[in-house]
């Protein structure tokens, strides 16, 4: 498939990548034990924060790398903080981010180029300095997006496209993973996931499903669907599309649950030009989901990009602010109560 110019429009947006930081205070942070957070019912204030004092509003005694679910699915979520971390130098383009299963590390793309990651020591301490995988940076006519990790952090996804000469035009040239023998080494060269060309791919805990949107203009279930496609390492078979959450708008951006139990996603209305942050769950992963509805609260200029093991924390990325005072591309976390 190939892409014009002006690629189809994604929520995760090409916006200049600023920082993994908060900017400008504001009145609407409250301060409780020296921890900066905002009610959910503020969360599209977000690009208001601090980013001198912001710091996570949880610690590493919450439910650190937790091995199984400890607040409930469908739980309404209290309150949503910026991450703490380095502000990156490197000016480019950024699409959606996604942290490692222990929340330890974020994986990114920046400028499109390459694929780079910083970590913490633990959950609720700032991230480090960006280390760049070397292995994966692409050629000169070619771009790589949405890394996503595997939770054993040995397999990595992304999508990859390149540059048709001087046209214009892209090539998309479908999912790729990565893989390494154990944490300590590098990733290897990238190979092909047969027949399989995902946008905005997130694979599942247990690396046995990607989910993805597809973009089909005209479609008459909207210009996007989200799909799952079920396999292992680089074989996976035909994409289905979740039917059971499909509506004649668009359905874009998904984010799995650990469990595969939730999934959150953004609906983009074309009649109205609004958009609506959704969520729909089930009982059993094997089963439909059952009907969205949308996530209470203001999530706007938010994309979905991470679920902590327990289902207590929701990573979100600020999206691209017009506003040149913002710094885009913040990642936030949302928290629920057990």
């Amino acid at each position: 498939m190939k892409y014009s110019a002006i690629k189809p429009p994604r929520v995760s947006g090409y916006g200049l990548l600023a920082a993994l930081m908060c900017a400008a205070a504001s009145s609407a942070c409250s301060t409780e034990s020296g921890s900066r957070t905002v009610p959910v019912a503020d969360a599209g204030s977000l690009d208001a924060r601090s980013n001198a004092d912001a710091t996570t509003a949880f610690d590493a005694s919450d439910a650190a790398n937790a091995s199984g679910r400890l607040c409930a699915v469908g739980a309404p979520f209290d309150s949503i903080s910026p991450l703490e971390g380095p502000a990156l130098p490197q000016p480019g383009y950024l699409s959606r981010a996604q942290l490692s299963s222990d929340e330890l590390t974020v994986y990114f793309d920046p400028g499109h180029k390459n694929i780079s990651t910083t970590t913490r020591p633990s959950i609720g301490a700032p991230f480090g300095p960006v280390k760049v995988l070397d292995a994966l940076t692409t050629a000169a006519d070619e771009e790589v997006y949405f890394p996503s990790p595997a939770k054993d952090g040995l397999s990595l996804y992304f999508e990859g496209m390149k540059e048709l000469g001087m046209s214009g035009q892209w090539e998309d040239l479908g999912l790729f993973v990565a893989t390494r023998p154990s944490l300590g080494d590098p990733f290897g060269a990238r190979a092909p996931v047969v027949g399989l060309s995902a946008d905005e791919p997130i694979v599942s805990d247990d690396g046995s499903h990607i989910y993805f949107q597809r973009y089909a203009q005209g479609d008459a279930g909207g210009d996007y669907d989200i799909y799952v496609a079920t396999g292992s390492g680089s074989a996976f078979g035909a994409p289905v599309k979740l039917a059971e959450i499909d509506s004649t708008d668009s359905e874009i951006s998904p984010m799995p649950s650990a469990d595969e139990l939730e999934i959150y996603f953004w609906r983009n209305f074309a009649a109205t030009g609004t958009a609506s942050f959704m969520t729909a769950q089930r009982a059993d992963p094997t089963q439909p989901f059952g009907a969205p509805v949308p996530v209470g609260g203001n999530w706007k200029h938010l994309t979905p990009i991470h679920m902590s093991l327990d289902g207590c924390r929701l990573y979100l990325q600020q999206e691209e602010d017009q506003d040149p005072q913002f710094q885009p591309f913040s990642i936030v976390v949302a928290q629920r109560s057990p």
